[in-house]
């Protein structure tokens, strides 16, 4: 059985582009949540790559 990969963003880059500021990806921030309150959802089907 293959498990499912999630790419996300890490919660907070530099974004060069915008004035050297720190960026949150807004698409990312809903899931990032949902993976804190549920930590075991993960590791059932799910492998997480952060980059």
């Amino acid at each position: 059985m293959t498990s499912t990969i999630l790419y996300l963003l890490r919660s907070d880059f530099v974004d060069t582009q915008a004035g050297n500021t720190a960026f949150y990806c807004p698409q990312c921030l809903p899931v990032e949540g949902l993976l804190a309150v549920f930590p075991v959802l993960p590791s059932c089907w799910l492998q997480i790559v952060r980059d």
